[in-house]
């Protein structure tokens, strides 16, 4: 038995679930209030396959901001990181 926020839990894997969320097939899912717009400030070419290319102007998904630099997100159907400095967030 573990304790998580004063709640008793089966095992450490119920815990670990509850807080990093569902995965499957290596594909992070989100709650549709997590998701945030963006629109690109700039054109970015990606530098890595985990980085995503896009152009001043594409909108983007957010996901999550993965460090002060980058976010988890999304641009035409891919999912890949996202360099902060060049989006503008939709509020």
């Amino acid at each position: 038995m573990c304790i998580f926020n004063s709640f008793t839990c089966s095992c450490i894997s119920s815990a670990v679930e509850l807080i990093t969320g569902y995965i499957n097939s290596d594909i992070l899912y989100y709650a549709d209030d997590d998701i945030m717009e963006a629109v690109a400030g700039f054109d970015y070419e990606g530098r890595s396959e985990r980085e995503l290319s896009f152009r001043k102007g594409d909108n983007l998904l957010l996901y999550t901001q993965v460090s002060d630099d980058w976010w988890e997100g999304a641009h035409q159907g891919k999912e890949g990181l996202i360099p902060d400095k060049y989006v503008h967030i939709k509020r």
